[in-house]
């Protein structure tokens, strides 16, 4: 059976590495722990595990610190990890299985990546993600920062196996603040910035509140010719977002929003966005029109991120507002039943439920 190696780097995760170790169970046949600078006791849970935890000098850069955990790994495949991620029953199960399944003509699996919870822990949104690769391969991970190992080989497409992402005490600022400055200081360094790591900079802005900035990076990420067609959508959406909400600029929301239909086929995260910039202007039948489409779109196979609200809890709930806006009453209570069909625990549906009884 094949052997896999399991790396982690880490910094300051004393709060969650025990969890994330204890979720491996039996999967991992070496485990490769490497400590970035912490000083919490982050070192001392991962010695409680494997005797192979290392110590490596930060220099900024994600992909070295990765680069440098896959060195020490000696197995047949590897397998990376971030100290706030959880394997379940079931899918650590399935790992197992798949290390029996897998032979030397598999050069990289992809899984499936949740990384975002409702109230009962259910997935709402979720990508893929490159997870585990043949060692002899010589597979490398590029990007200072959001790092990533470029997909190539033959590949296995496995999106019935999941790692939930289970963050629970990040400081978004501080690692913002940190982010942008890992990129500052690439670009002071007259270092040629690829597309994807012009697109995550313009992310980073956006999150760091500099929003003109992150306009002319996500601009010159879409004028170049390559870039991921996932990203290509991600930059769009992020632009209309920023004029509507930020620069209330209604009109190039719009425009970014539809823009999207270059890329590809018409997303439910479009017809939402439009649904919920009508609403809130309060032309309720324009957004009726956006929240039912959203409602009558296929799910897309495209190996990317997915927003599994936007289906069907969304639009409903939504269209429930709208037709109760517009005097429908009867209408109203029908698509907030069937949101509350999908989630009968919604705060929101819960509400317009006590709502509808006492009229």
């Amino acid at each position: 059976m094949n052997s896999v190696s399991i790396c982690l780097i880490v910094k300051n995760e004393e709060k969650v590495l025990a969890r994330c170790l204890n979720s491996l169970g039996d999967l991992a046949d070496e485990l490769v722990v490497v400590d970035t600078g912490s000083s919490d006791s982050t070192v001392e849970i991962a010695k409680l595990y494997t005797d192979k935890v290392y110590n490596f000098e930060w220099q900024d850069d994600f992909a070295k610190a990765r680069n440098f955990a896959f060195d020490k790994a000696t197995k047949n495949y590897i397998m990376w990890l971030d100290a706030d991620d959880v394997i379940a029953d079931d899918d650590r199960k399935k790992l197992n299985n798949l290390k029996k399944e897998l032979n030397q003509d598999i050069d990289m699996v992809v899984c499936r990546y949740n990384l975002l919870f409702d109230e009962k822990k259910n997935v709402t949104f979720y990508s893929t993600r490159e997870r585990i690769f043949r060692r002899n391969y010589g597979y490398k991970w590029c990007g200072v920062v959001h790092e990533v190992i470029p997909i190539e080989g033959k590949v296995l497409y496995r999106d019935d196996i999941a790692i939930n992402h289970m963050t629970e005490h990040k400081d978004y600022k501080q690692s913002n603040q940190r982010n942008i400055a890992i990129y500052e200081k690439t670009i002071k360094q007259q270092k040629e910035l690829d597309s994807r790591t012009i697109f995550y900079y313009a992310r980073e802005l956006h999150d760091g509140g500099r929003y003109i900035e992150s306009v002319h990076y996500l601009n010159m990420f879409l004028d170049r010719d390559d870039g991921w067609v996932e990203d290509k959508i991600n930059a769009c959406m992020l632009l209309a977002k920023i004029y509507r909400d930020k620069f209330c600029d209604n009109s190039n929301a719009i425009r970014y929003a539809l823009k999207t239909m270059s890329y590809s086929v018409l997303r439910v995260e479009t017809c939402c966005f439009l649904g919920y910039l009508y609403k809130n202007n309060k032309d309720f039948l324009q957004a009726v029109d956006w929240f039912d489409l959203a409602l009558h779109l296929p799910k897309k196979n495209e190996k990317g991120f997915v927003n599994m609200d936007y289906y069907e809890y969304i639009p409903n709930i939504e269209l429930s507002v709208c037709f109760d806006k517009l005097g429908n009453r009867d209408l109203a209570k029908f698509y907030n039943e069937k949101a509350g069909v999908i989630k009968p625990y919604s705060t929101a549906y819960l509400h317009n439920k006590k709502y509808f009884d006492s009229i």
